[in-house]
């Protein structure tokens, strides 16, 4: 697909967000169920959905590079904000490879073009 130079109309918008869901080799739909529970408001401690967020997760797909470069990220921070975070090479490591696997997406290379 060409773009024009200049101002973007929201029908190339949408045509290129219809374009990006058709090159999501990665796409989670129908893989991953959830369970939404209720709606709050920022800030609010409760939490008011007793369930789990995910119902069904399909674990060939967490086995795929992006979801498995993800993974390895999520015990690299705080929860709490409060905490000042210590960044370690590994970690850093880590994350270049994350953001290497995501530029080299179908969906990356189109957005980049």
């Amino acid at each position: 697909m060409a773009w024009a130079a200049g101002r973007t109309t929201d029908a190339e918008l949408a045509r290129l967000a219809e374009e990006l869901v058709a090159r999501d080799e990665d796409s989670a739909v129908g893989k991953v169920d959830l369970t939404l529970g209720c709606s709050t408001r920022t800030g609010n401690r409760r939490d008011c959905s007793p369930l789990p967020l995910f119902k069904r997760v399909d674990e060939a797909l967490l086995r795929r590079p992006l979801y498995a470069k993800l993974l390895a990220l999520y015990d690299n921070y705080d929860e709490d904000v409060a905490v000042k975070e210590r960044v370690t090479g590994a970690e850093t490591r880590e994350e270049e490879a994350f953001l290497a696997e995501v530029l080299k997406s179908p969906v990356m290379a189109e957005t980049l073009r």
